[in-house]
């Protein structure tokens, strides 16, 4: 029977022959199996309630029983610390069948929905494009293992669409038919999302395709935009993936616009399609990023390590300190547009991102022209500031309406959108996918080869920042020449994937994507401290 128990809604049935008692109460599921606890989690963790005659199946997703007690337990506090908790990566799908006689037996399935989804719809409609050769090349095994049979068991109805050949998951997105949908799930790394972005962005009806919600699970190497969601602690953790999938909440995520000369990109390997044209007639080539950009050593051991995939996110910490020892300075132009915001103070990145974070959007207008270029394109003339950049610049010194060359000689220019782009290095600590700005880290390449050491240690908390010799900003808009452009073993790398080797310019779009979160504060910025101020606090 069901009954209200002290402000609590309980169902009482049988598993097995034995007395069992469900219990919603607030926002907390329990089951009691002969008067002793079994499952107790936050309602959150629970996927779907299904009546078939007089039996009764819960599904969720709850760590594995404790030694010895047989219970499955998770509290409210390790659920809301998440980004912290190991026990979040213990996660498994679970269901409870027990047979029920009450007739008022749906008002509690009914009550167990309301808090279950407190904020969403439950049974999304969802695509499900997956990548089976990314990463270390376990795609398909997470879809069939756990992707397929926790949106099956969260009554969500999937089609699924395996990538076959390199733009495969560019070309769907350009066809699907977005009203059949609720979801775009991404199985695979960072360079799968890139395909899909762009191939929305690419649509005659890209206003309306930019608003379907995006989530992304984890098979790549470096899972930026995941770890930037859900924390480094959680990186790899498929079946918080799918619940974001489930039950994530849309919030707006900016791009940037690349250009780069259509003459540069190789329309077999670079297929997007977006063409603009200069003032005196000249083809250049538009596409989006919703990661990062960078040349130099971070691009080097990027797209220089492909082969060693096998070795995970691990790859990355062994081929920076590979391109660190060779020391290879950056032969580059590097232009920045700081604008009347851009910035390169650290305490207003901080409460700039905080700001962000505590006004969140769910949507934006959709711009009447979408592909317009705020700052021209790679091939148009800039303006540049007769002062070059200076590290030692305050922000009153910086050119607002002319671009600022950085003169000294460089060993990497990495820029990004979001704090995370491996696990083990969180690259823009104050990025925040809603400030309006890109962040930008370059480095000094005369710093010696200890000093560039350090920073392996210091990028997973983002304290590298702080380095000597490590200069941190907040732009609107970049450009990049290389110098020698037939270099052998020299790479930019574009949201992790291999981009012409080819100047190319960087702003901030006026288009943007939809991405699915679990709560609202996941974009924190740290509170960082100069090292000295660490030493001394401790």
């Amino acid at each position: 029977m069901a009954s209200v128990e002290a402000g609590a809604m309980a169902l009482h049935g049988t598993h097995r022959g034995k007395p069992v008692v469900l219990t919603i109460d607030g926002s907390e599921f329990c089951a009691r199996l002969k008067d002793q606890l079994w499952v107790k989690i936050p309602a959150e963790l629970v996927l779907d309630a299904v009546m078939h005659g007089s039996a009764l199946t819960v599904s969720m997703l709850a760590p594995p029983p404790r030694r010895l007690s047989y219970q499955h337990i998770i509290s409210h506090e390790q659920w809301s610390r998440r980004h912290k908790q190991k026990i979040i990566q213990s996660l498994r799908l679970y269901s409870i069948t027990l047979e029920v006689t009450a007739s008022d037996s749906p008002a509690f399935v009914d009550a167990l929905f309301k808090a279950a989804y407190p904020r969403t719809t439950p049974h999304r409609r969802v695509l499900v494009l997956c990548n089976p050769q990314s990463g270390q090349g376990h795609g398909k095994s997470m879809l069939d293992i756990v992707v397929k049979p926790v949106l099956r068991c969260a009554g969500c109805a999937m089609t699924v669409i395996e990538t076959n050949e390199p733009a495969h998951a560019y070309r769907e997105c350009q066809t699907l038919t977005l009203s059949d949908y609720d979801v775009l799930a991404c199985v695979g790394g960072d360079g799968t999302l890139h395909e899909v972005i762009n191939g929305l962005a690419s649509r005659s009806d890209v206003a309306q395709a930019i608003k379907l919600p995006l989530a992304p699970i984890p098979c790549g190497s470096g899972n930026g935009l995941y770890v930037s969601l859900h924390g480094a602690e959680n990186g790899f953790m498929y079946y918080l993936a799918c619940l974001n999938v489930i039950k994530g909440v849309p919030h707006v995520h900016e791009l940037m616009t690349i250009t780069q000369d259509a003459h540069d990109l190789n329309t077999d390997a670079w297929p997007y399609t977006l063409r603009g044209q200069t003032a005196d007639g000249r083809e250049y080539a538009q596409y989006y990023s919703f990661m990062s950009q960078t040349i130099g050593i971070m691009a080097d051991l990027d797209i220089g390590t492909e082969s060693w995939r096998f070795m995970g996110d691990v790859r990355f910490v062994l081929g920076y300190l590979l391109y660190a020892i060779r020391n290879r300075p950056c032969h580059a132009d590097v232009d920045v547009f700081f604008g009347e915001r851009g910035t390169v103070s650290l305490d207003e990145m901080r409460k700039g991102s905080d700001a962000a974070s505590r006004s969140k959007e769910t949507e934006r207008p959709v711009p009447s022209m979408p592909h317009a270029l705020r700052c021209g394109s790679v091939l148009d003339p800039i303006s540049l500031a007769t002062t070059p950049y200076d590290p030692s610049m305050p922000d009153s010194a910086l050119s607002r309406n002319e671009w600022m060359r950085l003169p000294m000689p460089l060993s990497f220019v990495y820029t990004g959108k979001v704090p995370y782009v491996a696990r083990t290095l969180m690259a823009f600590p104050y990025a925040h996918p809603q400030d309006g700005f890109i962040d930008v880290v370059v480095q000094d390449q005369r710093v010696s080869f200890c000093k560039k050491l350090a920073a392996t240690t210091r990028g997973e908390k983002g304290s590298h920042i702080h380095d000597p010799g490590m200069h941190y900003m907040k732009i609107q808009a970049l450009r990049i020449t290389p110098h020698n452009r037939s270099a052998r073993h020299r790479y930019i790398s574009i949201d992790g994937e291999k981009a012409p080797y080819a100047p190319f310019q960087a702003e901030l779009s006026e288009l943007y994507m939809t991405l699915l979160s679990l709560d609202d504060d996941e974009w924190r910025a740290p509170s960082l401290r100069p090292p000295m101020l660490d030493a001394a606090a401790t």
